[in-house]
Order: structure tokens, then C-alpha cells, then sequence
């Protein structure tokens, strides 16, 4: 079965503000391709790479690009910022309206015990 991964290394580029991410598709221990982009950009294609060896990395992004794509794929996967904060709003409020219930239940709990004269 085959894995697939993204390996990020930010240490190959000491001096600079870039990172190499690596898409890599793992068939066996012995066996990994490497997705490769094509001069042009045209085009992605898999390359078979040793795994001992150090390979090129898929792509190369300065720092502050990273974080951009980074921020637009968080939104599509996850929704939008202000979604989390309408999530937890939304979330506080289950939980007080879940105390509310429970204070009200208690209080017909009561009610029903001395109409019944308990």
C-alpha cells in the first residue's frame, strides 16, 4: 500500500527565508517517488527517487508565500476565520443554554414533588 507524504525542511537554506516542501509517494522502504514540477509549470510528473540519496524538493517558496498558501488552504479545508469564532460562540452558547435546561428541569422536578406533596 502506498503512503502519501509532504515533508517540509526549512534547514537546506540556512541564510535565506525559503522552505522545500517534498511530496512523496512511498511504495516500499526501498521505493518513493518524488512529485517534480516541470520547468515550464506546466506539468507534474513523479520521479523516482533513491531514499538514501538527497533529491530536489517538489517546490521552493520564500517564507511569506508559504504562510499565504498556507492561510487560502486553511480556508478552503476549514472554513474561514470568523467561521471558528461563529463555531465557538456557537459552542458557549450550547453550554449555557445546557445549564439553563438542567436549572429548569430541576426547578419542575421540585414543583412536581410538592404538588404531588412529596
Amino acid at each position: 500500500m502506498s503512503e502519501l507524504k509532504v515533508l517540509i525542511n526549512d534547514s537546506f537554506a540556512f541564510a535565506s527565508d525559503q522552505i522545500a516542501i517534498a511530496v512523496v509517494l512511498k511504495h516500499s522502504h526501498e521505493e518513493r517517488m518524488i512529485l517534480q514540477v516541470n520547468q515550464e509549470g506546466s506539468y507534474t510528473y513523479w520521479e523516482n527517487v533513491d531514499p538514501i540519496s538527497q533529491t530536489k524538493p517538489t517546490i521552493t517558496l520564500a517564507n511569506d508565500v508559504a504562510r499565504a498558501l498556507l492561510d487560502a488552504l486553511l480556508r478552503h479545508y476549514q472554513g474561514s476565520e470568523d467561521m471558528h469564532t461563529v463555531r465557538a460562540d456557537l459552542l458557549h452558547e450550547r453550554g449555557r443554554v445546557d445549564k439553563m435546561i438542567t436549572a429548569l428541569i430541576d426547578i419542575a422536578d421540585k414543583t412536581t414533588d410538592v404538588a404531588a406533596g412529596r
